[in-house]
């Protein structure tokens, strides 16, 4: 018996089957193009048509609950919260869908609802720091600040560059107190990004700021000087400087700062042998650029020591010179002696410089300058007595040239400074 085989019959079928199957992918990259397109342009209409499309497709679900909820005036709450709890149950470990939720709910008055959602946003992601700010403030605002401090402590330990807005977060509902110890980590860092914080605060909140400095010394760890600068700056304005001394010479003990810069108590002027750089900041001197003059310390000449201040005139300015300066700390109604020694040479100049101590808080009345240094002179100890005021509780000390009168006004020379002291009077 001979069976023939239908060949041709078999390739239409084939190939019918295969334009069918074509034709079915090309429907579905198209139906997912669209999806796509609506997307990234998504408006309810077009996501609704997607949807239509893609019924299970948890990312319309969730751009729906945003659209509905946010984006469209006036927000359709319904629809909006039903479509973000449609997302959650879609995808229930995606903390990104919870956070939609727990914000739809929050806007529509739901706070516990919105603090439940939230909470399970940050279990679906530990370690998402983004994810852990959003939470944590969620929760602040509604009144859930313990379950916040826990967020917002995680937040520090995976991104320490978060610690501005998350003290400020907290300082906001109340919760400086608990800040320390609930959010901020125990670490030399924080503890010093903390500190700097509540130095800017007005007025700071000094017990608060004394335990930092505290739990900061407690630490094993060395920090650097530069972060308790605004700590000992804020205890100055504050009019705490016997507080701001002590902090300086704690750090001077710790090793934090040089030797140099401890501040004696026969002496209330730190680094006044310049025996160390300037730092610029606290209660060493601050040094200003000036045009018309140069300032640096000079190894080859001083008088006590191994280095001394030189400032140099190159005669081309009528110069108004107060670029050097110094705040210290005082006891009010206390007598006192500035002096210094100053060197000279070629100094030319109808307004002659000087050393000068004044009160900030009331300058005109409580100002006090040492006789002036000119030509060329060898070192010589300038001096002048003083008596602080009822309320003086800090001076500025600096080194003073004001401009001249007339027309020889230019100064010309170079002036060196040295030993400078601040000592109380016993009578």
């Amino acid at each position: 018996m001979i069976v023939r085989l239908n060949v041709s019959g078999h390739r239409r079928a084939a190939a019918a089957a295969a334009v069918a199957a074509a034709a079915l992918l090309a429907a579905a990259i198209g139906r997912q193009a669209y999806v796509g397109w609506c997307l990234a342009r998504p408006t309810p209409a077009r996501l609704e048509k997607a949807r239509a499309l893609d019924p299970r497709n948890c990312q319309l679900l969730y751009r729906l609950g945003l659209a509905y909820s946010f984006e469209i005036n006036p927000p359709d709450e319904a629809r909006g919260r039903q479509y973000a709890q449609q997302a959650v149950s879609c995808r229930p470990a995606s903390g990104e869908y919870w956070m939609a939720l727990a914000e739809t709910l929050e806007a529509q008055g739901a706070g516990r609802d919105a603090v439940a959602a939230a909470e399970r946003a940050t279990a679906a992601d530990p370690h998402n720091v983004h994810r852990l700010w959003e939470a944590g403030n969620l929760l602040l605002r509604n009144g859930a600040a313990a379950e916040a401090f826990a967020d917002l402590r995680r937040v520090l330990e995976g991104a320490p560059e978060y610690a501005e807005p998350v003290f400020s977060a907290g300082w906001k509902v109340g919760g400086g107190g608990a800040l320390l110890d609930r959010v901020v980590p125990d670490t030399a860092a924080m503890n010093l990004a903390y500190l700097q914080f509540l130095s800017r605060r007005s007025p700071p909140p000094w017990p608060e700021a004394a335990r930092v400095w505290n739990r900061l010394l407690a630490r094993p760890e060395r920090f650097p000087a530069a972060p308790v600068l605004p700590y000992v700056d804020a205890l100055l304005e504050a009019g705490r400087g016997q507080e701001a001394a002590g902090t300086w010479n704690r750090l001077v003990e710790l090793g934090v700062l040089p030797r140099a810069e401890f501040r004696p108590p026969d002496n209330a002027v730190v680094n006044g042998g310049f025996e160390a750089p300037p730092l610029g900041d606290g209660l060493d001197w601050r040094i200003a650029p000036v045009a018309g003059a140069s300032v640096a310390l000079d190894a080859a000449t001083h008088h006590g020591g191994a280095s001394s201040l030189a400032v140099r005139f190159p005669g081309l300015a009528n110069v108004d010179f107060a670029a050097v300066s110094e705040r210290i700390p005082v006891t009010p109604g206390c007598r006192y002696t500035l002096s210094a020694f100053m060197k000279s040479r070629g100094l030319t100049t109808g307004s002659r410089p000087r050393l000068e101590a004044f009160d900030p808080q009331d300058p005109g009345r409580y100002h006090w300058q040492t006789p002036p240094v000119a030509g060329t002179a060898e070192w010589s100890r300038y001096e002048v007595g003083l008596e602080t005021g009822p309320t003086t509780r800090q001076l500025i000390i600096r080194l003073r040239r004001a401009p001249a009168l007339g027309s020889q006004n230019r100064i010309e020379g170079t002036w060196w400074v040295d030993d400078v002291r601040l000592e109380p009077r016993t009578r």
